[in-house]
């Protein structure tokens, strides 16, 4: 989508940048859009100064985060009953493989932990 809000209504989550359900992002995309969108409105003068704000904050994480493997969806939803067979067989393989501190790493090159997020003091519980 061009834009994630209009009027008083802004969009999060799925409903805003959806990433494919393969990349494993769909839900820290939506708890950070949900903690930035709060944030902004909390420090902003006006929902449509927070608005765009939140939309600037968040954009580079979701581009990031939408991008997929070359081939990645041709393998997550294969088009014949063999290739459907294969993927299963080397998923199972994959997940036999595959730790969790493995799947950690990959997540993490995949959503930059170097960027941070915005301290929002006023958020805060006291």
């Amino acid at each position: 989508m061009d834009h994630w809000s209009k009027g008083r209504v802004a969009l999060v989550g799925d409903a805003a940048y959806c990433p494919a359900p393969i990349t494993g992002m769909g839900t820290s995309l939506a708890l950070i859009g949900a903690y930035i969108l709060t944030g902004e409105l909390a420090r902003s003068q006006n929902h449509i100064e927070a608005f765009k704000q939140y939309e600037d904050l968040m954009r580079p994480h979701v581009v990031k985060a939408q991008k997929l493997f070359p081939m990645a969806t041709r393998i997550a939803a294969p088009d014949t009953a063999t290739a459907i067979y294969v993927r299963n067989v080397l998923v199972s393989v994959a997940a036999k493989i595959f730790n969790t501190r493995f799947a950690a790493k990959m997540l993490e090159e995949k959503f930059d932990n170097t960027s941070s997020l915005p301290d929002y003091e006023s958020l805060s519980l006291r």
